[in-house]
């Protein structure tokens, strides 16, 4: 029987352990989407900064998708004492999800009403004004304060402590398994980098999805924040990186053949 487009998720005990080349060689050389359960939750990120008016646009973009994610924001946890549109914020914030589930407002809301239901869309409770509120709560107790932070601990707040808990449990994850499904309907295989989550775990097992942990013997492992090291003790498949990136490579290769 010939199965359909594979959905594939990595996670790893450690920075370092290998899953970003893992992933980029199922893109590059096999054929694979990638997707992420944090690219809707950068886009917010993105949107936010954009929004507040405190970093040029281009430091915006270095800061969420490259190697500036560990500088602390200049100037970001001083704003809680001053005005602030939360509502520009919110709706700027609001574009990167829209863009994350492929769609437009006047979409969201025709998909909203026209069938009655309001989970119809993931993510759509967003377009509610209670979102305001609950953004404008987040802002003061998780980012302005005694402290600044980086742009890495602001996407970690975003998604858990706002998205996670404020919103739903499984926010990122409706999200991200919409895009996957939409991309395994036109007969593309994905795989997803950055598995950390119990519920992401679950969402993807769901979908027909295989998680791997990729393990790298002495790599070192990293932790603080509650997204770190949740997957560590379940059990799934693994795959050892024990040796060249040369060896990785054609492992990979030689594990996508059996498909």
């Amino acid at each position: 029987m010939t199965r359909g487009p594979r959905l594939v998720a990595l996670c790893a005990t450690a920075m370092g352990s290998g899953k970003t080349t893992f992933a980029n060689r199922l893109v590059e050389r096999h054929g694979f989407k990638r997707i992420a359960f944090a690219t809707p939750l950068k886009q917010m990120t993105e949107g936010l900064l954009e929004s507040l008016d405190i970093l040029p646009l281009e430091e915006i973009r270095d800061r969420v998708y490259g190697d500036r994610k560990e500088e602390p924001i200049p100037d970001l946890h001083r704003l809680g004492g001053r005005p602030l549109d939360i509502d520009r914020a919110v709706n700027m914030a609001i574009e990167g999800l829209l863009d994350a589930l492929g769609m437009t407002a006047a979409e969201v809301v025709e998909r909203m009403y026209g069938a009655g239901r309001s989970d119809i869309v993931p993510g759509v409770l967003f377009a509610t004004i209670e979102i305001s509120r609950l953004f404008r709560v987040f802002l003061h107790r998780h980012v302005f304060g005694p402290a600044p932070i980086t742009c890495r601990q602001l996407q970690q707040r975003i998604g858990t402590e706002f998205g996670r808990e404020m919103i739903r449990q499984s926010l990122w994850s409706d999200i991200t398994m919409a895009a996957a499904q939409r991309l395994r309907d036109e007969g593309h295989h994905v795989v997803i980098d950055d598995m950390r989550f119990p519920n992401e775990l679950a969402a993807v097992i769901y979908h027909g999805g295989e998680p791997w942990r990729i393990v790298r013997p002495g790599a070192q492992v990293t932790s603080g924040h509650a997204s770190e090291g949740q997957l560590d003790a379940v059990r799934m498949d693994e795959f050892y990186n024990t040796s060249r990136l040369s060896d990785l490579l054609v492992a990979v290769d030689t594990w996508v053949s059996t498909f």
